[in-house]
């Protein structure tokens, strides 16, 4: 939660707060100790933070502690939960920097530190600690003596709002208008509704991607950056007219880059998977015919490298939602990729196999796009591809339930193993005689109460009648990589 917002708190007493605070959201109930060990501190640490959170909670919140039985936090009010994080951030010097950023070009650096009561060598200083954790979206925030100003590219600067914001826009942490622009983007949706444009968007991306853009607009902070548009693309000219009336209702007149921009955004809050409709469907028959037939031909060579069934069809439609945002502007799409770079770290270390082997597509075979960091490209279209197998709802293991025991009792257990291993394993009743003439995936195991002398190589796992805390935890984390 707040992960990028958490990066910029550079005063370490503030992330620790909102450490403990998470361990107190995510748990029942947690001891010292517990909070210690997650936090990564001491247990006197924590107890004196904790005396001092309990003054700064939002009005309605307590820390209660029951003795060795640990503490909890309990909401007796209406306050959200959200306002909680909110409170703790507000006094964090880093997060208030950016966000007086974005509603102005530059800020007058003496009027900041007196409202803000910071000498400038700790603004230098936090300022310092910032630019470290902005590197990776190629920015960084320049400190004079008279201003503090973004230094890159306003296509970046607003990338990195979005970023940050996403988890706020439901709130008024960072927009004290929020329910006028939601209002508005309802009404731009409910338009495109009725010219049977109704596109599946991600709505709340879709709003602050709106929101960012207007006030950065209304800052004077202007896109200059080359991003290959063409203004008269098939995809653009459909909505052009719709988003300009959209950016109208905030007093907001755009042509040119910012409206390409505007369109941009807006494609990016496509679901995938989602169903087009008809206008939009017969405009990519028309007009992207080589994107179809080579979203095509790669969907196919992604399910015969697999060797599993795929959702073709889903597969094919997530590639083209994909490579329609490279056709529309390979410089935006590159760059709309920093976004979330974390992501490409899990798919590497979760599918190794298969990111080489897309990467391999992307990079030796005949693509149609061609990037310096094919690593963000080929972390999504990994995501697409396993989304199109989670969808056909395929069994990736088979577990070999060998039990003796009261027949009623094995009938329940055999249920509650069931749902303890998840949908991705089958869990198969099966009796001793059979186990010579199983077929034994290599992923494949056993499960049983008896001991089992087998030719069989699958590896296995034994429990209890009345299985313990242990052995399931066993089970578990012998599947546990078939999951997120």
């Amino acid at each position: 939660m707040y992960f990028l917002a958490k990066q910029l708190i550079t005063e370490k007493d503030i992330r620790r707060k909102i450490a403990i605070i998470e361990c107190l959201v995510n748990q029942e109930k947690a001891t010292a100790k517990q909070i210690a060990a997650l936090v990564k501190t001491t247990e006197r640490t924590v107890f004196n933070d904790i005396s001092h959170m309990r003054s700064e909670l939002p009005a309605g919140w307590v820390i209660e502690a029951e003795g060795n039985n640990g503490m909890q936090l309990v909401n007796y009010g209406s306050t959200p939960a959200n306002h909680i994080w909110e409170n703790f951030m507000n006094d964090s010097l880093g997060i208030r920097i950016v966000r007086e950023l974005l509603k102005t070009s530059q800020v007058p650096v003496q009027l900041f530190a007196a409202e803000n009561g910071v000498s400038f060598e700790t603004l230098r200083r936090h300022i310092t600690k910032m630019n470290m954790q902005l590197d990776s979206f190629h920015l960084s925030i320049r400190l004079t003596a008279k201003t503090l100003y973004w230094k890159g590219d306003e296509i970046n600067i607003r990338i990195f709002y979005h970023r940050l914001l996403l988890p706020f826009t439901h709130n008024n942490f960072f927009f004290d208008d929020y329910p006028v622009h939601e209002s508005n983007y309802q009404f731009f949706l409910k338009q495109l509704r009725r010219n049977d444009l109704d596109v599946a968007t991600e709505t709340v991306f879709g709003t602050c991607w709106f929101f960012i853009n207007t006030i950065r607009i209304k800052a004077g902070c202007r896109l200059s950056d080359d991003m290959a548009a063409n203004f008269d693309d098939p995809l653009f000219v459909l909505f052009k007219q719709y988003l300009e009336t959209l950016y109208e209702s905030e007093g907001i007149y755009i042509k040119d880059d910012e409206l390409f921009f505007a369109f941009f955004c807006f494609l990016e809050s496509w679901g995938y998977n989602k169903t087009l409709p008809p206008v939009l469907q017969q405009t990519i028959v028309s007009h992207y015919q080589h994107l179809i037939s080579y979203c095509d031909a790669t969907a196919g060579k992604i399910s015969a490298h697999l060797g599993k069934t795929v959702n073709l069809t889903a597969l094919t439609d997530g590639l083209l939602l994909f490579f329609l945002k490279y056709a529309e502007s390979h410089i935006l799409a590159d760059r709309f990729l920093l976004e979330h770079q974390e992501l490409i770290e899990f798919s590497q270390d979760k599918f190794p196999e298969l990111f080489q082997f897309i990467d391999h597509l992307i990079n030796h075979s005949n693509s149609i796009i061609r990037v310096a960091d094919s690593a963000p490209v080929v972390s999504t279209l990994l995501l697409i591809t396993q989304d199109a197998l989670l969808s056909v709802n395929q069994t990736w293991l088979t577990a070999y339930f060998v039990f003796q025991g009261e027949p009623a009792w094995k009938n329940y257990l055999y249920q509650e193993l069931q749902g303890l291993l998840g949908s991705r394993v089958a869990l198969a009743m099966t009796e001793l005689d059979e186990l010579p003439h199983l077929p034994g995936g290599d992923s494949d195991i056993l499960i049983s109460n008896m001991l089992i002398e087998s030719s069989l190589t699958l590896p296995v796992y034994y429990i209890s009648s009345i299985p313990t805390r242990n052995e399931l935890d066993r089970l578990k984390r012998a599947v546990s990589s078939l999951y997120l």
